[in-house]
């Protein structure tokens, strides 16, 4: 049985997956902002970031980089590593 903490990784890593996709299925040309699920930990969160393609592929660029709005729930260990216009990038342990 998997401990609360490893549900809350979990739960950003299916987001990240799903962003992931979106993210493949945007055309760079036409999309100016994409409404991207918050990456926070919690399962029935539903808000949006809205991220360009190149913020997006920023934040990406570190493996161990995701974001979410802020106050949303994140997994232990975590840390913000940059408040942006109404989003944290948060890092990994």
């Amino acid at each position: 049985m998997a401990t609360r903490a490893e549900r809350l990784v979990e739960n950003e890593e299916a987001f990240r997956k799903a962003n992931d996709r979106l993210a493949g299925a945007v055309s760079p040309t036409t999309a100016t902002a994409v409404p991207f699920l918050c990456e926070c930990a919690d399962d029935t969160c539903l808000a949006t970031v809205e991220l360009d393609l190149d913020t997006y592929r920023e934040i990406r660029s570190g493996s161990r980089r995701f974001f979410r709005l802020p106050g949303h729930l994140d997994a232990p260990g975590e840390v913000v590593v940059s408040s942006r216009d109404g989003y944290d990038v948060m890092e990994k342990p």
